[in-house]
């Protein structure tokens, strides 16, 4: 959860995103510790298309489990690109040895 927090941090400094572009700025280490933490290819870090699916899974859980009136911290845009909308829930209760 702690690295999508941190794309979610990418995107609120930088705007509207691809997920190869959120990948290709986030914090040094970051990407690669991803191998730890069950990707498709232990051998490989995150890639593009599961950090896509990553958000899309992320952003479909905060919409059924919002409430009311409440604004999404994250959508994705027509063009394929994710957005940061609002805060990150819980943001700062997360472990520094947390990473996906």
């Amino acid at each position: 959860m702690l690295f999508l927090a941190t794309a979610h941090d990418v995107l609120t400094a930088r705007g509207p995103m691809s997920a190869q572009g959120i990948i290709a700025v986030m914090p040094t280490g970051w990407v690669e510790a991803t191998r730890r933490y069950g990707t498709a290819d232990a051998n490989l870090p995150v890639r593009p298309g599961e950090l896509s699916y990553k958000l899309r899974e992320r952003i479909a859980r905060f919409e059924r489990e919002r409430y009311p009136g409440e604004a999404l911290p994250l959508s994705e845009l027509a063009d394929g690109r994710f957005e940061a909308t609002g805060p990150w829930p819980g943001r700062g209760s997360e472990r520094p040895d947390e990473a996906a």
